[in-house]
């Protein structure tokens, strides 16, 4: 299944957070939106790095508007 959310950062910070957790994921709408798929593959240790990079991207400031 594929995950997708808008997180309200600056796109090269969520992108840097992914790249340097080795998460794959790709971006829409000029970097606003990501987009994760869970394949059959992923492993717990896959799951993980995801949502310790999602917890990394909340914490982080909000773009500028």
């Amino acid at each position: 299944s594929i995950v997708g959310f808008l997180h309200g950062k600056e796109a090269a910070s969520v992108a840097e957070v992914f790249d340097r957790r080795k998460v794959q994921v790709s971006f829409q709408d000029g970097g606003a939106h990501v987009r994760a798929g869970a394949a059959l593959f992923s492993n717990r240790e896959d799951i993980g790095r995801f949502l310790e990079a999602a917890d990394e991207i909340r914490a982080l400031p909000d773009a500028r508007v």
